[in-house]
């Protein structure tokens, strides 16, 4: 019983540890989703100064993610086999030039 999902942030081939929830649902991948589409928009201004979570580095996206979340909303591991997500799947939100773009995958 549950309805497990796992969620990744991706830029280039970089890749973040996996999120993974057991009661959030698809809602749990639209919220990482609403986050990092909320992080593109605090883009440095022109000239201004870039951050490691402004070049969307992976790693500190999803610990800046995991920071919004309740206590006992999540665990993390270090990729998905550690991770039961049979309910819903896999969510890796890609970080593009255009923006972030979620894709779902589900285990063969």
């Amino acid at each position: 019983m549950g309805d497990r999902v796992s969620v990744s942030f991706k830029t280039g081939e970089e890749r973040s540890v996996v999120v993974c929830s057991h009661w959030g649902g698809k809602q749990f991948a639209q919220k990482a989703l609403d986050f990092a589409t909320d992080l593109i928009a605090r883009r440095p201004s022109e000239g201004g100064m870039s951050t490691p979570l402004t070049r969307r580095e992976p790693c500190r996206v999803v610990a800046s993610f995991l920071a919004t979340l309740e206590e006992d909303e999540c665990y993390v591991v270090t990729d998905r086999q550690g991770c039961d997500d049979s309910d819903n799947g896999h969510y890796t939100i890609a970080f593009t030039e255009n923006g972030a773009k979620a894709s779902m995958s589900k285990r063969a």
